[in-house]
């Protein structure tokens, strides 16, 4: 039997950071003082601003640890992914079924008929838009990956190229959304599968030094034009400037943000120890996401007691906010940890077995053995394949011209 590969606790470590910095964003995001109304500039607001940025850097961290690490294997397969996301919907299906419970006792008034629906089929009514966005991830992933490295050197780099100018620069440093670029989902996902992987196959040698410039430079950019253009908004009276001064974390596929992220990342990995605490501790980030991003929980948080509008302008206002951060993802973390000791006596004493009992059932049907047969059998289709010049212009002109416009 293959030992497991011991967890890299950088890495994990890298994990638990970037789920703080989501909490952190959450708490400022759905905060009524940073969404009804801008207070006055102040260094306290330029703070939270600041604070806010790290939600995007946080996605980009939490998924790029697991591209990074799933474009390396070696035979993807279809039911790899299928068995990855049978797993992944445990947890999700629990958590979103025990918090519709508990949130239709506890907190009635936030809990509607809607989201008790939407918490039967949790990743489908898309309830955690992460979730969604990476359970999807997970099942197209064996094929991205197959079909990325059939590509080659020079077709992937030049698929790169065109990710980086179009989403990471030309869009990315735009105020305006553009691409149809202004939220996260699986779109973002494949674009930096695609980079990641590219990098991790074909280069995979940036320096410390590079990749601490990347930070640097990443850093000075986020957070330079939060203060200018807040300094600029208040100078001209401007509350859409103000407004816009977190533009550049507004997508985790925008250019600084990938190069902090992709810089922590470099030196994160390179930096290989190994401690208990730290991996048990990283096992419960996703849970911190699934129950403190849950509608009616995330609610009755930030707008309660624990938000920042309760603390805004107030004495120690920052000390208050990082601790009830830090209260809220160790909350979540000892909830995770009672989840974790349910399934170890349940669901986890053979994991995935219920998976491999119905794939070997479906597998082994004759009908769908046949379908498999017939589909082998056909050739591929060479012979029908034609050059670009005899396309027609079907695929360069999808708007069909009219007679009289061929005629000239």
């Amino acid at each position: 039997m293959t030992q497991r590969k011991q967890r890299n606790s950088s890495i994990e470590l890298l994990r638990i950071i970037a789920m703080v910095m989501i909490v952190a964003h959450h708490y400022v995001d759905h905060s009524t003082t940073f969404v009804s109304a801008l207070p006055p500039f102040s260094g306290e607001e330029y703070f939270y601003l600041c604070m806010r940025s790290l939600g995007k850097l946080g996605v980009m961290l939490f998924f790029s640890i697991s591209a990074w690490y799933l474009c390396m294997e070696r035979h993807p397969t279809a039911r790899k992914g299928l068995k990855r996301a049978w797993l992944l919907e445990r947890e999700v299906l629990f958590y979103s079924l025990v918090l519709v419970c508990v949130c239709n006792v506890l907190l009635p008034n936030l809990t509607s008929t809607a989201i008790t629906v939407k918490s039967c089929i949790p990743t489908a009514s898309g309830i955690w838009w992460y979730v969604t966005a990476y359970m999807i991830f997970v099942l197209v992933a064996p094929f991205l990956t197959n079909g990325l490295r059939r590509l080659g050197k020079q077709s992937h780099a030049a698929l790169c190229v065109i990710l980086m100018v179009m989403w990471g620069i030309v869009a990315g440093l735009s105020p305006i959304p553009l691409f149809h670029m202004q939220y996260d989902g699986l779109v973002s996902f494949l674009f930096l599968y695609t980079v990641i992987s590219f990098y991790r196959w074909y280069m995979d040698d940036m320096t410390t030094k590079s990749a601490v410039l990347l930070v640097i430079i990443g850093c000075i950019c986020i957070f330079g034009s939060i203060l200018l253009m807040q300094l600029l908004g208040t100078r001209l009276h401007s509350v859409a400037l103000r407004n816009m001064s977190n533009f550049l974390t507004s997508n985790s596929v925008k250019l600084p943000i990938m190069m902090v992220g992709f810089g922590i990342l470099v030196l994160a990995e390179r930096k290989v120890f190994h401690n208990s605490c730290i991996n048990a501790i990283a096992s419960t980030t996703f849970a911190i996401y699934l129950i403190s991003d849950y509608p009616p929980v995330r609610t009755a948080l930030w707008n309660s007691r624990f938000g920042l509008a309760a603390v805004y302008g107030a004495h120690k206002a920052i000390l208050i906010s990082l601790a009830s951060i830090f209260v809220v993802c160790i909350t979540c973390m000892i909830v995770d940890f009672m989840r974790q000791f349910l399934f170890t006596m349940t669901v986890d004493r053979h994991p995935g077995a219920w998976f491999d009992k119905l794939s070997e059932f479906v597998v082994t049907r004759h009908s769908l053995q046949q379908i498999a047969q017939s589909i082998a059998e056909k050739p591929t289709p060479h012979e029908h394949l034609f050059e670009s010049y005899q396309l027609d212009d079907q695929a360069d002109e999808p708007i069909p011209r009219t007679e009289s416009n061929t005629s000239r």
